[in-house]
C-alpha cells in the first residue's frame, strides 16, 4: 500500500514538474500491472450519457456509465454514487474536469472522453464527492474495438498527441500501436485481482480496426493560415462553408466537415496552385 502512495506523489510532482516544459499533460505511463493494482475499482459497462455541466465555479463533464461487470472492487448498494438504476444496472458517475458551456471551454490535455453508447472497460478512483475519476486521466479507460477478423479488443489510443509519456525512469515514451485482446485482457486482470501472475498473452500489434469511432479531441496547437499574420477559421469546426481564392484565377467551395479536406484541384500547363 505504502508503493501504491509513493507512486501516486512521484506521477503527480512529474505532471507538475513538466507541464511548463511540454506544454501538454505529462504522464508517467503505468504499466498494466501497475494500473490494475492500484485501482480501487475495475468496471465493464455502456456510457449512458456524458454533458458539461457547470458545478463549483468550474466546468466539468459528468458521465453516466451502465455496469454490466464489476471486475475489481464493489459497488455500494445504496449511496450518493448511485442515485438511479437502469434496467438491472447501477450506474457510475465519473466527474472530470473540462468541457465547454455557452462560449467558454475548459480543457485539461489526457483527460479521457466518453461518448454515448461506446462499451468501456473503466480503471476508477472513487472520490469525496461520492463520484467516481478515471485513474490516470485517458490512461484508466479502455474503449471496445474490433477487428477485421472479427476479435474483439480493449483500445487505448496513446498516441492521441496532446500528452507527454514517460517511462518509470522518466525517459520520454513513443506512444504504443499496441492494443489487448478482449478475452485474454479480462482474464489477466482477473488473475492480477486474485493475486495470481497472470499472462501476458493478450498483446496485438497494429491491428487493423473494423470501424474506431474516434472522438474529436482539442490539440494544443493547430495550423494557422498565412502566418505571420495570424488567422484561424472556426467555419470549419462549426459545419460551414467558406470561398478560397487561388492565384490560379479559380475559387472553390467546398462544405466543411470536422474531417473535411480541400478538394484535390486538377491544374493545366503553366497553372501556380
Amino acid at each position: 500500500m505504502l508503493h501504491s502512495k509513493v507512486y501516486w506523489s512521484t506521477c503527480i510532482f512529474l505532471t507538475t514538474l513538466f507541464a511548463s516544459i511540454a506544454g501538454a499533460t505529462t504522464i508517467v505511463l503505468p504499466t498494466d500491472e501497475q494500473l490494475i493494482d492500484k485501482s480501487p475499482l475495475i468496471i465493464e459497462g455502456t456510457v449512458v450519457r456524458s454533458a458539461p455541466v457547470e458545478r463549483e465555479h468550474g466546468i466539468w463533464t459528468e458521465t453516466t456509465v451502465a455496469v454490466a461487470n464489476v471486475i475489481k472492487g464493489e459497488l455500494p448498494v445504496t449511496g450518493s454514487q448511485f442515485p438511479e438504476t437502469t434496467g438491472n444496472r447501477q450506474l457510475v458517475t465519473i466527474r472530470e474536469i473540462g468541457g465547454i458551456v455557452d462560449d467558454r471551454i475548459t480543457k485539461i490535455f489526457g483527460a479521457p472522453e466518453y461518448r454515448a453508447g461506446e462499451h468501456v472497460l473503466l480503471f476508477l478512483n472513487p472520490t469525496p464527492r461520492g463520484d467516481y475519476q478515471t485513474v490516470d486521466l485517458y490512461v484508466g479507460k479502455f474503449a471496445e474495438e474490433t477487428t477485421l477478423g472479427g476479435e474483439r479488443l480493449w483500445a487505448r489510443h496513446d498516441d492521441a498527441g496532446d500528452v507527454t509519456l514517460l517511462d518509470r525512469d522518466f525517459n520520454p515514451l513513443a506512444p504504443s500501436h499496441i492494443q489487448r485482446d478482449a478475452v485474454n485482457f479480462e482474464q489477466y486482470i482477473g488473475d492480477r485481482v486474485a493475486g495470481r501472475p497472470g499472462v501476458r498473452n493478450y498483446e496485438v500489434l497494429n491491428p487493423v480496426i473494423v470501424s474506431s469511432k474516434q472522438s474529436f479531441r482539442t490539440a494544443p496547437d493547430f495550423s494557422m493560415i498565412s502566418e505571420p499574420t495570424i488567422y484561424r477559421w472556426f467555419a470549419f469546426q462549426n459545419g460551414q462553408t467558406v470561398t478560397l481564392t487561388s492565384d490560379c484565377a479559380s475559387t472553390s467551395q467546398w462544405t466543411a466537415l470536422s474531417t473535411a479536406q480541400p478538394p484535390m484541384q486538377q491544374r493545366r500547363p503553366g497553372e501556380r496552385g
